[in-house]
């Protein structure tokens, strides 16, 4: 399979950054802007994550992960792993308790490494954590599962109609 690298940016003026130990924007909550992913995007029961398309979308964090912090590259593919049985799909809480949690880290070994681990993400109106690469392959998916639904169900009226 073949990945495609696709021009969605995360907004410039978005950063994660440490407060009061939450992941939190440095503008206003009128200011973040809208998620990328609609609110109902539910792909649980899409057992297939094309993590590898996403990785080639943000490999400059990984070879980062790589090279400087690779205890920090593991927790971040655990959170992309798990941001895809959220609703929205491909999202995160923004809490730290709840963000540990789900990178199955202790509070001490996700107070080392919360920031790398959360490179990339960042947050929206809603209050959850996005992450551009994850935003790609969810909304790519979500065709995908469309377009494979509607070939599934015209195949059925097909099969009705003979």
């Amino acid at each position: 399979m073949t990945s495609k690298v696709l021009p969605f940016k995360r907004p410039d003026h978005i950063c994660i950054r440490e407060e009061e130990g939450r992941a939190v924007s440095n503008v206003s909550p009128e200011q973040l802007p809208a998620p990328p992913i609609g609110q109902s995007m539910d792909l649980r029961h899409v057992r297939l994550i094309p993590i590898d398309e996403e990785l080639a979308v943000d490999g400059e964090a990984f070879m980062h992960y790589c090279t400087s912090h690779p205890e920090a590259g593991w927790f971040a593919v655990l959170l992309r792993l798990e941001s895809w049985d959220q609703v929205p799909c491909g999202s995160l809480p923004a809490e730290d308790a709840q963000l540990a949690l789900l990178a199955h880290a202790d509070a001490a070994t996700w107070a080392r490494v919360r920031k790398d681990a959360l490179m990339g993400w960042y947050r929206c109106s809603d209050g959850r954590l996005y992450h551009c690469g994850m935003a790609q392959v969810v909304k790519e998916m979500a065709r995908l599962c469309g377009s494979r639904r509607r070939s599934l169900e015209g195949r059925r009226q097909e099969i009705e109609r003979n």
